[in-house]
């Protein structure tokens, strides 16, 4: 029987010794070069993926980097209404279209999808301020998506 204190010795010695170590630790969007972005759709959404990914454009321009395409799109949809036909629960669902260029050639490419349902609220101000955060939430998971689409 192991002592309680050194089970977590233990477990820690294992994972560090079987090579364990974050999916996100080896992660390096500064070293991506991109020619140049193009985007469509919602601008907000764009704006805050490509803050999120850190992928800016290249000053120099190089035949190697790729260009890359952005499209994105949200979509705020009625599930279901209550008896007398008012809506009761909404699902807001955000695309991204993300696809990199060589010479006009696609090489990666790749259509990411994220949505949540909620319910309505009486307080219409409480429910946009919800539904940002949510908004927001989705983004940032796409964009740790993207992040690990990239690396691959």
């Amino acid at each position: 029987m192991i002592p309680k204190n050194l089970l977590p010795a233990f477990l820690m010695f294992l994972l560090l010794g079987c090579g364990y170590q974050s999916i996100y630790s080896n992660i390096n969007t500064q070293s991506f070069s991109i020619n140049k972005i193009s985007t469509s759709g919602n601008t907000n959404i764009n704006r805050k993926i490509l803050n999120l990914t850190k992928i800016k454009e290249n000053k120099e321009k190089n035949s190697y980097s790729p260009n890359l395409n952005l499209t994105s799109l949200k979509l705020k949809e009625v599930m279901a209404k209550d008896k007398s036909g008012n809506v009761s629960v909404f699902k807001i669902t955000v695309n991204i279209d993300f696809t990199l260029m060589n010479k006009n050639q696609v090489s990666k490419s790749k259509t990411f999808t994220s949505s949540f349902v909620y319910n309505n609220s009486n307080n219409k101000f409480k429910l946009s301020q919800y539904e940002k955060i949510v908004e927001d939430n989705l983004i940032e998971k796409l964009a740790e998506e993207i992040i690990i689409f990239i690396n691959l």
